[in-house]
């Protein structure tokens, strides 16, 4: 609560028409004013919020910070209206927090409860916070690995594929490279031309591949939950890959090349 105050016993009880909202709901309603006090119209949708209708109008008497309440991959609750309840209330869930192990302290919990009434617990909602946790990351764990193994071959074949042809762009230059030779170039020479003119065409790639990329990212951004589309990280260690892979397929057949006799070269050309 950072304004005003929370419910009282006896609210909770009568199920009063009082409220409290949330932080960013205080802020979206009420603008640089108090909202303690205020009375607030509730306008529920029949199907599916028939419990508001007890209380069409409440009083607003507090503020609260804002928090995630729902779902694990949802943000601040931008709307958020709390209620008084009571234990009889319907769908009450109670959260504890334990000091020690939790599933002793629950299974305790469960017995004290069972003996007073053997239907107080509902046996299949019963879970610690870490296992509802789980529950909730799994469905983003499969889907992590699956873009993670889709993202591992593309880069696979984007590497292969590109050491493939620069290695079949330098070795087609085995006539330039053997005449370079026999005309006094030395294999350093030779090989840092090659590295030199390859790297200019990688980079070149390279950027208008990191627009695309950019470009393409701002696109899912609407349609993806919890991902930073602009992970600078990524992004650099994709880029340092492909950069490397195009500098191996450009050193490796330049050394061979510069290392044939330019004589044996020009004869077989």
């Amino acid at each position: 609560i950072v304004r005003g105050r929370n419910f009282t016993a006896d609210e909770a009880r009568a199920g009063a028409p009082v409220a409290v909202i949330g932080q960013t709901t205080a802020d979206q309603l009420w603008p640089h004013q108090d909202a303690v006090g205020r009375t607030l119209r509730l306008m529920p949708d029949p199907q599916t919020d028939a419990t508001l209708k007890r209380w069409p109008v409440v009083t607003v008497v507090g503020v609260a910070r804002d928090e995630i309440s729902r779902w694990l991959a949802g943000s601040d609750d931008k709307g958020i209206v709390y209620f008084p309840a009571n234990p009889q209330a319907a769908a009450t869930k109670l959260f504890l927090r334990v000091r020690g192990d939790a599933e002793t302290i629950r299974r305790r919990m469960d017995a004290d409860l069972t003996a007073i009434d053997p239907n107080a617990v509902d046996e299949t909602s019963r879970l610690r916070i870490q296992e509802w946790a789980a529950e909730e990351s799994y469905s983003f764990q499969i889907m992590y690995w699956m873009s993670a193994a889709i993202g591992l071959s593309a880069l696979l074949l984007t590497l292969s594929g590109i050491y493939g042809v620069l290695s079949y762009l330098v070795w087609q230059r085995s006539k330039e490279i053997g005449i370079r030779m026999a005309l006094g170039a030395t294999t350093r020479d030779v090989t840092g031309m090659v590295l030199r003119e390859s790297m200019r065409l990688a980079l070149t790639g390279t950027a208008i591949g990191g627009v695309l990329a950019l470009g393409m990212s701002k696109i899912l951004a609407s349609a993806l939950v919890m991902i930073n589309t602009f992970d600078v990280p990524a992004y650099l260690c994709g880029t340092s890959l492909v950069l490397a892979a195009c500098a191996a397929a450009a050193y490796l057949p330049s050394r061979q090349a510069a290392r044939i006799d330019p004589m044996i070269t020009l004869r077989h050309d």
